[in-house]
């Protein structure tokens, strides 16, 4: 009967330990950007003071189709794209840069005037950005470039009195469908 026993309890048991719910887990993944440039320009006055930003988490290697950076979820079959995004700032803009990566298990998926409607077959994504609605293949990109002349009042270090100065901002925002990226490309940064 001992014997009988430990054989149902094995045939019960290694079903279950040999079932992973990720065995159909792609081994490639679509990665879609959406980044921000912020380039400014005085054109009159004093120097303001200036934004400084500091955290990228991700890099990307178009040449070597290569992912790396802060990835805090699964590489599964859930996941229906990773979604960079980020900004830059350079001039009296600011200086410095951020970015985040985000995976995306649910369409359409939406973040500001950005969303994300579906996925074809082929990698191809169909996007809403501001009022446009468009699709890009892979390897496209969208590209939107507005610049703004802005009077900007300031204080400076130790003054009561507010200056003034003007400047040009040419901000541009780049949506890339860069395709699929192997597994094994896809690298955490270690700490």
């Amino acid at each position: 009967m001992k014997t009988f026993t430990r054989i149902l309890v094995l045939m019960l048991l290694l079903p279950a330990v040999g079932c992973n719910d990720d065995d159909d887990s792609p081994e490639f993944f679509l990665f879609v950007e959406n980044f921000e440039y912020s380039t400014g320009v005085l054109l009159s006055g004093p120097e303001p003071p200036i934004l400084q930003i500091d955290y990228p988490t991700y890099r990307y290697h178009e040449q070597a189709n290569i992912l790396e950076g802060e990835i805090d979820f699964e590489l599964n079959k859930h996941l229906k794209l990773i979604y960079g995004s980020g900004v830059t700032l350079s001039g009296t803009a600011g200086g410095g840069g951020a970015s985040g990566l985000y995976e995306i298990t649910e369409l359409p998926f939406e973040k500001g005037v950005f969303t994300l409607h579906e996925i074809a077959p082929d990698g191809s994504i169909s996007v809403t950005y501001r009022d446009s609605l468009f699709t890009l293949a892979v390897n496209e990109k969208f590209i939107y470039a507005k610049t703004t002349i802005d009077t900007v009042p300031f204080y400076a270090v130790g003054s009561e009195e507010a200056d003034t100065c003007i400047t040009q901002t040419t901000t541009t925002r780049v949506i890339s469908n860069f395709g699929f990226i192997p597994r094994e490309n896809i690298q955490a940064w270690e700490w």
